[in-house]
Parts: C-alpha cells; sequence; structure tokens
C-alpha cells in the first residue's frame, strides 16, 4: 500500500473541530482545487473517527458524483439524509460538496 504525504492543516482542522458540535452549519470556502473536500473528508473525517464518531454517523455527499446526481433535488437530498439517520441517536457529521458551477 502506496503512503502519500500531505500538509496536516492543523489551524484549519483546530478552527473546524472547535466550532463542530455547535449545532450549526459550516460552509468551508476557497479557490477551486484548494484542499477543502481533502481537509473535510480525509483530515476532518480522521479526526472524528479518532474521537469516537461512529463511521455511520459521517455522511458525505459529493453532487457532482453522477451516484448522487439524482440528490441534486434538494426534496430527494432531505429524504435521502433522512433515510440514513433514521432508527439512530446520536450526533450526525454531513459533507455536501457542491456540484462544480462549470459543469452545469
Amino acid at each position: 500500500m502506496e503512503r502519500r504525504m500531505y500538509i496536516k492543516r492543523d489551524k484549519y482542522l483546530e478552527r473546524i473541530a472547535k466550532r463542530g458540535e455547535n449545532g450549526m452549519g459550516k460552509v468551508i470556502t476557497g479557490i477551486l482545487r484548494a484542499g477543502k473536500s481533502f481537509l473535510l473528508l480525509t483530515i476532518y473525517r480522521q479526526y472524528l473517527l479518532s474521537q469516537g464518531v461512529s463511521a455511520d454517523h459521517i455522511i458525505a455527499i459529493a453532487l457532482d458524483d453522477i451516484k448522487f446526481k439524482e440528490l441534486r433535488d434538494s426534496e430527494k437530498l432531505c429524504h435521502y439524509i433522512a433515510f440514513l439517520v433514521s432508527d439512530k441517536e446520536g450526533m450526525f457529521y454531513g459533507f455536501l460538496l457542491e456540484k462544480n458551477v462549470l459543469d452545469l
């Protein structure tokens, strides 16, 4: 298995983790290809798992992925998320990665 090196981005992780459970949604913005998705889906996800968050309580949906195409409809997205969290207790973490507007 190949191991890849990456910048840890401790400053950003600390900022997200500090505000992670205040009940409000977060928006991570930045230029294209700056590492926003990597920060959330790899670094922050690993952090959450290390804190004891169950993997099934971390929901990631990349709206530019063809397998999630139908979830670009907000009603279908809400139903899908409700299905994933039904019959489960505790805090959930949802990562919605937007569709690149250039692809529209």
